[in-house]
């Protein structure tokens, strides 16, 4: 008999745990990128992919390597997933004293929900990103960072929102900051 409650709480804890978050990540092949967003005070950079066929995750590592003054176009830098009907956007609001992570989802100006990541990013610091989706349209962000190593557990502070549908399209804006993903690969579990 305690063999077998032993085996339900293991059973239990995997299901539940942080391995339950997310399966076994597998990269799609060509679909790893270093992308570097250097981009002047007051102005905007984009980098974009158009098809998100197949795809489901995205992993990455990231680094603010310059926090730029503030003015109109930021320091900030944004992911945002998307299709015709809606987006998620995971939001990087830069600071010299630490940079803070916002997701939210809308349906053009009608907001889906927002969740607001509570660990700071250390200037120059590189993180860990994944961010997951389903069919339906959950997407689930992961960041590793530091601070939240700091806390203990399996290093990630977690998030997610709904949007409506499967996102087809992946877009990268930066803002008076530089920002590099070596690498940014796209897969699927």
């Amino acid at each position: 008999m305690k063999s077998m409650v032993t085996a339900a709480a293991a059973a239990l804890a995997l299901l539940c745990g942080p391995a339950a978050w997310a399966a076994e990540f597998k990269a799609a092949p060509n679909a790893s990128h270093v992308i570097d967003l250097d981009t002047p005070d007051n102005s905007m950079s984009l980098w974009q992919l158009d098809d998100l066929t197949g795809l489901n995750g995205l992993r990455a590592r990231a680094t603010f390597v310059r926090i730029g003054k503030k003015t109109q176009y930021g320091p900030a830098a944004m992911l945002v997933l998307s299709n015709e009907t809606s987006e998620a956007r995971l939001m990087f609001l830069l600071s010299p004293k630490g940079s803070i992570a916002m997701l939210s989802a809308a349906r053009g100006e009608t907001e889906l929900g927002r969740q607001i990541f509570i660990m700071p990013i250390e200037p120059k610091e590189t993180f860990g990103l994944e961010i997951d989706w389903t069919p339906d349209g959950k997407v689930m962000v992961r960041i590793a960072s530091a601070a939240v190593k700091g806390m203990g557990g399996d290093g990630f502070e977690r998030h997610e929102v709904v949007m409506e549908g499967a996102p087809t399209q992946l877009k990268i804006l930066g803002g008076g900051s530089e920002v590099e993903f070596k690498p940014l690969t796209l897969g699927s579990q």
